[in-house]
């Protein structure tokens, strides 16, 4: 009986062979997939609940910071797919040590997803005479670091509640201490 079934399971070498060539052209097609992500300044999230999706619940926020400093450069929705790019920094928290996640609020609920980290030598740039006092001198190494303030993003923007609209916020966590301060964008969901 065993031997019936092995038989019936059996490929022949030419479905054999038609099986590899597909194997081939499938992991050519993700290579190439994976190098042209790789290549792209953003971060794209994961399909709707999926594994690593960059969109996650947020059960809590930290302070509104009033000294987050911030451009949001473009927030758009194309087809299916919304992207975010800008620069943030708070004085009180060097660049070097900061990441920047984007906040979508709602009365209902609120999501995070962590963006990608984008050189901005035009930020520290324009910074680079502006008084911040303190916590953030004029020459200090910290000032240099202003570069790594840029941030990307992209997601699709069916993992938001189709109607939903969402307030767009600035997080940036630091060693020791978090602060968000809001946007004016809205996005909604779909």
């Amino acid at each position: 009986m065993a031997n019936d079934l092995e038989q019936r399971l059996a490929l022949s070498e030419a479905e054999l062979s038609a099986y590899r060539d597909e194997n081939d052209r499938l992991a050519k097609e993700l290579v190439l997939a994976r190098r042209v992500i790789e290549a792209l300044p953003f971060t794209m999230a994961a399909e709707p609940g999926g594994r690593g999706s960059a969109l996650r619940r947020l059960p809590r926020v930290a302070p509104s910071g009033a000294d987050v400093v911030f451009s949001v450069d473009r927030c758009e929705c194309v087809n299916r797919l919304v992207q975010i790019v800008g620069w943030a920094f708070c004085p009180r928290i060097d660049c070097g040590d900061a990441s920047v996640s984007i906040l979508l609020e709602s009365p209902e609920e609120t999501f995070v997803i962590h963006t990608q980290s984008v050189l901005r030598a035009d930020v520290a740039a324009a910074h680079e005479k502006v008084e911040y006092g303190p916590s953030l001198p004029l020459g200090s190494p910290a000032r240099a670091r202003l570069d790594r303030s840029g941030f990307s993003v992209l997601f699709e923007r069916a993992q938001l509640a189709p109607g939903r609209k969402y307030t767009v916020a600035i997080q940036i966590d630091g060693p020791s201490i978090s602060v968000r301060k809001a946007t004016a964008s809205v996005l909604t969901g779909g």
